[in-house]
């Protein structure tokens, strides 16, 4: 029982620490601003802001370019997720949520930052990654002259089907013409040959 109590307390007792990042030119009274955003989740400290250097390519943010990044570490009596506090305090500071961004405190400390930079190239103007060898196969002339093989082999193909067709139907007529000439139900009329007299003698 009194082991049980112990977990309760030590749960009513847990803290969630995120370490928050905001880039660029901050807002007024950006301290007060935080306090008030936080206050929803019941803060238990929270720490003055950090800024570093302006860097090129700051590290949480590699699409930003030539900024600062002020670090504010904030301990917070109820659970929440980085991605949420990211939106809220974006939402309140008034803040781009491309300029917020929100960690755990584990999150923060795995997070390499021996990470080298790599000089930007602009995708306009860098080779398509992984493009297809055979690309150029299904553009320009090649695809031109492929269309038109293509094109003359169904052209041949429905010559073949209308010759087959036309044959068929001939063939057809023919056994009917057959038949009908074999059936022993056909009369032959003959004519009655000019000058003979059929009558009898007198």
């Amino acid at each position: 029982m009194e082991s049980e109590f112990k977990k309760i307390l030590a749960e009513s007792k847990k803290t969630y620490k995120f370490k928050l990042g905001l880039a660029g030119n901050l807002p007024e009274n950006i301290n007060d601003t935080l306090k008030t955003a936080l206050s929803k989740y019941e803060i238990v400290s929270l720490s003055k802001g950090k800024k570093t250097p302006i860097q090129e390519r700051p590290l949480d943010f590699p699409k930003l370019q030539n900024m600062e990044v002020t670090y504010f570490d904030a301990e917070l009596a109820y659970p929440t997720t980085p991605e949420i506090l990211e939106q809220y305090v974006s939402l309140i500071t008034k803040m781009s949520n491309s300029h917020v961004i929100a960690r755990t405190a584990t999150q923060h400390e795995d997070y390499p930052t021996d990470k080298k930079e790599e000089p930007y190239v602009a995708k306009l103007e860098s080779p398509l990654e992984q493009a297809e060898k055979k690309a150029q196969d299904h553009v320009g002339q090649k695809r031109v002259i492929e269309i038109l093989k293509q094109m003359e082999k169904d052209r041949q193909q429905i010559t073949m089907a209308k010759e087959d067709s036309k044959n068929k139907k001939e063939k057809q007529l023919q056994d009917r013409e057959e038949k009908a000439s074999a059936s022993p139900l056909t009369k032959v009329k003959h004519d009655k040959p000019e000058g003979v007299s059929t009558g009898g003698l007198k």
